[in-house]
């Protein structure tokens, strides 16, 4: 497996092929200490995997990520950042990274990763993969079923929502099937702790 490594810090460059140096079957092709010798790290040297930071000098990593989309390079891209802000994880995978990875990260997670993403899978670190499921479930809630489940979390039993909503208590067992089904719980009490985990109740 041949990888490339892009990001302005030598230190850095210098770890992550100290990692790698002794793992089986990966060859390191290349180094880019900047956007621009990133895209062209791309278009010579063609690496199965580009380790690609987001903050560089000169051309970002995003943009290195849209060049290599819109030049429909075949390279993988799995970024390693510092940033674990979940706008940055939803971006770089957006723009066409296939994994992403934080630098504080050790050896095995690093090596999890480009195994992943060699094999044609998308790997995001365990905590940063939480926190956009987290959003993901967040953001599908309707209105609707929001406030079944805060009358839910208040104790009220199907006869009593469907009173209190103008609904039929068949309609309120099809909203909550639906948010068990979607948040994988089971029973109404699991549903009301995870409401209150992702913040959709108090």
């Amino acid at each position: 497996m041949r990888v490339g490594i892009a990001d302005d810090h030598t230190v850095v460059r210098d770890g992550i092929r100290w990692m790698l140096a002794d793992a089986e079957g990966i060859e390191i092709v290349g180094e880019a200490a900047d956007g621009h010798d990133a895209v062209a790290l791309l278009r010579t040297l063609d690496p199965d995997i580009l380790v690609l930071d987001l903050r560089m000098g000169g051309t970002s990593g995003f943009d290195v990520l849209d060049t290599a989309r819109r030049e429909r390079l075949d390279t993988r891209v799995l970024v390693m950042s510092m940033h674990d802000e979940p706008s940055h994880v939803r971006r770089a995978l957006k723009m066409g990274a296939c994994g992403y990875v934080l630098k504080n990260s050790g050896r095995d997670e690093l090596l999890r990763a480009i195994d992943a993403v060699a094999a044609g899978n998308r790997y995001v670190q365990g905590d940063l993969a939480a926190v956009l499921i987290d959003e993901e479930a967040r953001a599908e809630i309707a209105p609707r079923e929001r406030e079944i489940l805060v009358l839910v979390a208040d104790g009220a039993e199907n006869k009593q929502i469907a009173r209190e909503l103008g609904l039929s208590q068949e309609t309120v067992k099809s909203y909550l099937r639906n948010l068990f089904a979607r948040w994988d719980v089971s029973s109404r009490a699991e549903a009301v702790a995870m409401g209150i985990r992702l913040g959709v109740i108090e």
